[in-house]
């Protein structure tokens, strides 16, 4: 987890869904996290660097949702991305706590979540 939330954001999506296994994991879900294990033992020098650059916008928030994408309770997922000067300094994947009825309600609730971070 430490990884996902400090140094890799392209991991942050898979970990959070094996987190909602960690009470009873099967091996499917061991397969899975050996799986995230041998992609970070594959890329050693990616991850997150910061440099000031007065060039870029000073704030950029970036929302989407994914409609129904968990197949076993049909809940959305929101993905958030926060850039200060360019830089990714804030991102998050989380599971919606209600069922949207539609796509547009998904994004709507993914739009409130990245208003509520931002801010």
């Amino acid at each position: 987890m430490y990884a996902a939330t400090a140094t890799h954001p392209d991991i942050a999506h898979a970990t959070h869904f094996l987190g909602q296994f960690s009470s009873q994991p099967t091996t499917t879900h061991l397969a899975a996290a050996k799986r995230i294990l041998r992609y970070l033992k594959g890329t050693p020098t990616h991850g997150v660097t910061y440099k000031y650059n007065t060039n870029e916008i000073p704030l950029r928030v970036y929302s989407d949702s994914s409609f129904a994408s968990n197949l076993t309770d049909r809940h959305s997922y929101t993905g958030l991305i926060i850039q200060t000067y360019g830089h990714t300094v804030i991102w998050r994947s989380k599971k919606q706590k209600t069922v949207s009825d539609s796509t547009t309600v998904a994004e709507y609730v993914a739009l409130a979540f990245a208003s509520k971070q931002s801010i």
